[in-house]
């Protein structure tokens, strides 16, 4: 068989064909896994004339031809110089934006005499490596890249093994950007795709030139098309281009997403429906081959059953097969044949209005999962309220590797901190005892420890952690290693998270020097590291500084290229930021986008949706609304509980903590008093009574309790939380601190005021080495302080400090800032109670000029200047 292979391949190489004398598989399975010829030679490039032939979708009308004329595209001239610099290149963009024609064509146009090089299925891409390898000048088609990507799969080995060969060897790819953007979640953003997948996947990613093709076409591009008036499809297509692409249209996108609509009707296709929907939810979870007949027959009865059933008098098996693979309006077909199954047409894929993926698709695929489709296949389960699936998946995907960490974040939602930190020193031991010293995944089990140190035990330990871990990294792996920088990034996070707000800032401003100098502006973890320095800001009370940032990250991500993910994750903190900047509208127009594009990727009650809910509901309280704050909680939590059998959820514990708070803020201190109660027994229960989640909650419980009139309540739990395990293990925290200057406000108000100031001022003392300006935690603090020392009879004192309080609150905030304001009220007012009446007055006018024109009349801080104005004239008088 082998002699037969090599006589058919015919102009190979003699180099070209011993490689293929020398593959590690069975001849009779080469043509299975990459392209042949019928002759079982591999095909040249030009004599792939047919379009189609390299996974083009046909146009509609193929009365004037299966496809449209090729029309230039404005990217063109980047891809063939992209090709001759780098030889690699990934062309991303929408679905049906023309990525395979553009393509196919620049491969058509400068590679004809070249050999294409095409695997079928993911397990023939090391076939395909070795031929691209041993026979030069040909070309590594990968359509769809992500089909290839995974176990057993294309790694990053094989563009360098393609690289290292030199020549004239290319390889041209292709993807989605909903899959790209799978690969590409930066540090600390939500994952598609586990850990370990995802980092391998990305790497392959990564490891190409990408060029973005738009679906939109520029007026460029659309005059071009233009000129070919004699091509009614072209012609009918431009009037809809201010809707759609030109390609997407002719692609008869839109058609076939109606097609798919109608079809649930009774008598029409309602099994055929239901087959594209179970085909669709498939490539929605993240598991990319080709469904084999069998499976769809299995997995399309929910999708049938939650339609109605028998009621809609669905069509045979056979029938239903039959009309989602028969090109509908003469264009491409629901479901896409392969030589292994079928799979959904991509455009379905990417339209909004999806539902939620039944739990019998998720276990019917899960039946025979890789291991890096179970790990997504649990992500998946997990968003959607699967929590048995979700654990079966990691399990099975554990099974597949060397000491998984696939399920640590999933283990940590659900309350097993202390179990995933034993799994992430379990892994160590076992790559140990696997692996070299310097394997890169033994590098990331120790980063995985640290990080799992962080959220669940100690950020100051775990800083130390990653400090020992970055130093041994990078003088083995270089400083420019992705695992060097990811674990800087997760340092200077720590850093904060352990209090330190002056070494975050710090080692993130540095970080990014470094990217920048080794990645570039526009690299994508560059921008990363950019978003957690608006992070930093924001978290620091500086949510100008912080909107500043995201906005201009916003600006630059169409040049930068950058995934839609981290695009979501800049609009979030952006809306976060536009709430705390009172800019109300603004911000719930942006979480009202979040939601609705989040929805049409996961449905309306998945975790990721439920999160930006809960999010808007927050910011409709800090509108001025905490009634309507409850209500949209209450349904939220209602929504939740429904589907996440009764699990234990830090989200859902987090959202029950929001509605408690803004009980409170709607006038039921009590109600709030008595819900953080409950939830504090709930939080340890789930969580264990030394975790951060619990003290969390206690320490609102205690705020809520003053506000209700149980100061001696209050005084005593904040006692009793100042030895809890997470204060002692992290004494510099912010919680911390707060909690002990919280302390000092009840021994201020139980009669103590020089106690209070005293344990204030150790609060600054601890606090001010680790500052970064502006601070509005200290800025408080101090304030407080400053008061506190003037009820213990220095009112000299205290409006001397808060005059230069609010003098560096204006500098640092602006002079009409909310914080600046209100410390102006009070300089005013301690002024007045040292006897200086006259001055305090002035000083009151002018503070009352600024509320009225900054906040709003009825502000509370507005209201009580003017009463505090009106008090002390009256005293002068």
């Amino acid at each position: 068989m082998a002699s037969v292979v090599v006589a058919a391949v015919g102009l190979l190489t003699a180099r070209g064909s011993a490689v293929l004398q020398d593959l590690d598989v069975q001849r009779r399975e080469l043509p299975q896994l990459v392209r042949l010829t019928r002759s079982g030679s591999l095909p040249r490039v030009r004599d792939l004339s047919d379009p189609l032939a390299w996974g083009v979708h046909p146009s509609a009308e193929w009365e004037f031809g299966r496809v449209t004329p090729f029309i230039d595209r404005d990217v063109g001239p980047e891809v063939v110089k992209r090709l001759l610099s780098d030889r690699c290149v990934l062309i991303v963009g929408e679905s049906t934006a023309g990525k395979s024609r553009l393509a196919s064509e620049t491969v058509r146009r400068r590679y004809g005499r070249f050999r294409l090089v095409e695997p079928l299925v993911r397990a023939g891409v090391p076939a395909a490596v070795q031929l691209v390898v041993g026979a030069g000048r040909c070309v590594l088609w990968l359509d769809d890249v992500e089909r290839f990507l995974g176990e057993n799969g294309l790694g990053r080995h094989h563009l360098d093994a393609i690289r290292e060969a030199g020549g004239e060897r290319y390889v041209v790819a292709t993807i989605r950007a909903e899959e790209y953007a799978r690969f590409a979640v930066p540090a600390g953003g939500r994952q598609p795709v586990s850990a370990e997948a995802g980092r391998d996947g990305w790497d392959v990613l990564k490891g190409m030139t990408r060029v973005d093709l738009s679906r939109r076409w520029s007026p460029a591009e659309l005059v071009r098309a233009a000129e070919y008036r004699d091509d009614p499809r072209i012609v009918s297509a431009l009037p809809h281009t201010d809707e759609f692409g030109l390609a997407e249209w002719l692609a008869a996108g839109p058609q076939l997403l109606t097609a798919w609509r109608d079809g649930w009707a009774p008598g029409q296709h309602p099994r055929a429906a239901a087959i594209v929907a179970a085909a669709v939810d498939a490539r929605r979870v993240g598991v990319h081959r080709a469904l084999s007949k069998g499976l769809l027959e299995r997995m399309h009865w929910s999708y049938l059953e939650q339609r109605g059933g028998a009621r809609l008098r669905p069509e045979s098996f056979d029938e239903a097969m039959e009309w989602v693979l028969t090109p509908l309006y003469a264009t491409s077909s629901l479901l896409i044949p392969r030589a292994d199954g079928y799979v959904a047409f991509d455009y379905l894929v990417d339209a909004p209005g999806q539902q939620t993926v039944p739990v019998a698709t998720l276990t019917s695929l899960l039946a025979d999962a890789d291991s890096d489709e179970a790990r997504q296949i649990g992500w998946f389960s997990w968003i959607s309220f699967h929590p048995e699936v979700a654990e079966r998946a990691y399990q099975q995907a554990d099974r597949h590797r060397e000491g998984s960490l696939a399920a640590i974040d999933f283990m940590i939602e659900r309350g097993e901190g202390r179990a995933a930190l034993a799994l992430a020193e379990q892994v160590i031991r076992r790559r140990q005892a696997a692996l070299t010293p310097d394997h890169e995944d033994l590098w990331d089990a120790r980063k995985t420890m640290a990080y799992v140190t962080g959220r669940v035990e100690s950020p100051a330990r775990a800083y130390r952690m990653f400090q020992q871990l970055i130093t041994e990294a990078t003088d083995v792996l270089g400083e420019g290693h992705q695992l060097v920088l990811r674990a800087r990034l997760h340092c200077a996070e720590v850093a904060g998270l352990a209090g330190d707000l002056a070494t975050r800032v710090k080692e993130l401003d540095e970080l990014h020097v470094d990217c920048v100098r080794l990645l570039g502006e526009y690299h994508r973890t560059t921008l990363t590291i950019r978003r957690q320095r608006a992070v930093a800001s924001h978290l620091s009370g500086d949510p100008e500084t912080a909107a500043r940032i995201c906005r201009d990250l916003l600006g630059v991500l169409p040049a930068a290229r950058a995934e839609a993910e981290l695009g979501l994750q800049i609009r979030w903190l952006l809306a976060s930021c536009l709430a705390d900047l009172v800019r109300h509208h603004e911000s719930l127009a942006e979480w009202d986008r979040l939601i609705e594009e989040d929805t049409a990727r996961f449905g309306w009650r998945s975790a990721p949706v439920l999160g930006l809910r809960a999010d808007r509901a927050d910011a409709v309280g800090k509108a001025g609304q905490p009634e309507e704050a409850v209500q949209l909680l209450r349904q939220i939590i209602t929504d939740w509980e429904e589907h996440s059998d009764a699990r234990s959820d830090r989200e859902l514990l987090l959202c029950k903590r929001s509605l408690a708070a803004w009980e409170g803020t709607a006038g039921r201190p009590e109600q709030a008093v008595t819900q953080l109660r409950h939830l504090a027994a709930l939080t340890q229960q789930s969580f264990g009574r030394d975790s951060p989640e619990v003290f969390a909650c206690l320490q609102r419980l205690a705020r809520w309790m003053v506000k209700a009139g149980r100061s001696d309540d209050a005084q005593q739990l904040r006692e009793d939380l100042l030895v809890h395990p997470w204060v002692t293990r992290n004494p510099r925290a912010t919680a911390a601190l707060a909690l002990r200057a919280e302390f000092a406000g009840s021994v201020g108000e139980a009669g103590d005021p020089a106690r209070a100031a005293d344990l204030l001022r150790a609060v600054v003392v601890d606090r001010t080495p680790v500052s970064h300006a502006p601070d509005l935690d200290l800025l408080c603090w101090r304030r407080d302080q400053a008061i506190w020392e003037g009820k213990a009879g220095a009112p000299e004192a205290a409006a001397q400090q808060l005059r230069e309080l609010a003098a560096l609150s204006a500098e640092q905030r602006g002079p009409e800032d909310r914080h600046t304001i209100g410390l102006v009220w009070r300089m005013a007012d301690w002024t007045a109670k040292a006897g200086h009446i006259e001055q305090a007055i002035s000083e009151l006018e002018t503070a009352l000029a600024s509320a009225r024109r900054a906040l709003d009349i009825n502000d509370e801080t507005t209201r009580s200047i003017a009463e505090s104005l009106q008090y002390w004239s009256g005293q002068i008088n």
